[in-house]
Parts: structure tokens; C-alpha cells; sequence
């Protein structure tokens, strides 16, 4: 039950007033009517939602399923690549113990020793990339994934 209000109205020009009693607060006028509630509301927009929502929950999927298989191969490339600039490496550094001090093809040597060093370098850090995206990957899936009770 609420508090009482007394109001004194006074009419211009005159000295005698009349007092008014309203309710305050919980007042039929200042109540806000139930069926504005929030649950309402909630279940109005996820009524309207989850239809759209199960089809792009199934395109997310897909759209994983895809990253996933793409993942893949350039983890494979990434290895190769890897493999490749190694193995050219080790040539070049057998080439420049070979080859004279001031020479045009040393230089050349020097070169392609130095580019197959930043392309180790950089497969290195595509592996190490798409490493880190699975462990990502893995804790949202653990934290998405529904909790059993044993």
C-alpha cells in the first residue's frame, strides 16, 4: 500500500485553498501495466529470431567446415614451402663455400640464401598462425560446447 499525497490548490486572487489527497507510487496511474513486461517482449523477439536463426547457424557451420578444409591445405603449402626454402638454403650455403669471393654468381648465391631464409621465416610464422587459430578454435568450441553432468 502507498503513501498519501496532500496537494493544496489555490485559485488566483484568492486566499482560501482546497487540499487534494492523491495516492503516491504504486498508483493505478503510475503503474505500468504486466503485459509491457520484459519476459514479453523476450519472447515476442525470439519468436520472430530463432526461424531466421537455425538457417544461419547451419551456414555458420558450413562456412567452418570450409575454413577448417582451407586451414589445411595452406598448413600443407606452409610445409613445403618450409621444406623447399630449406633444402634451397643448405644448396646455397654449399654453393657460396664453392664459389670465388668477388664473383657475380657468389652474389647470387648470397641472394637466394637470404630469400630462402624469409621464406623459412615466414612459413614458420603461417604455421605458428594457423596453430594459434586452432587453439582458439578449440577453447571457443569448449566454452560453446553444452556441459554434462557424470
Amino acid at each position: 500500500m502507498g503513501s498519501i499525497e496532500i496537494i493544496f490548490l489555490f485559485r488566483e486572487g484568492k486566499e482560501d485553498g482546497v487540499a487534494v489527497q492523491r495516492p503516491i507510487g504504486d498508483s493505478a496511474t503510475s503503474r505500468k501495466p504486466n503485459y509491457l513486461s520484459w519476459r514479453w517482449f523476450l519472447g515476442i523477439f525470439l519468436s520472430i529470431v530463432l526461424p531466421f536463426w537455425q538457417g544461419t547457424w547451419a551456414k555458420l557451420l558450413q562456412i567452418e567446415n570450409e575454413v577448417e578444409e582451407v586451414a589445411v591445405a595452406v598448413e600443407d603449402a606452409a610445409e613445403v614451402v618450409e621444406t623447399v626454402a630449406t633444402v634451397t638454403d643448405n644448396l646455397s650455403i654449399a654453393a657460396l663455400d664453392k664459389l670465388p669471393n668477388d664473383g657475380k654468381l657468389k652474389d647470387a648465391a648470397l641472394f637466394v640464401k637470404h630469400v630462402s631464409e624469409e621464406v623459412v621465416k615466414g612459413a614458420q610464422l603461417t604455421e605458428d598462425f594457423i596453430h594459434k587459430v586452432d587453439e582458439v578454435k578449440e577453447e571457443i568450441d569448449d566454452l560453446v560446447k553444452p556441459k554434462t553432468i557424470n
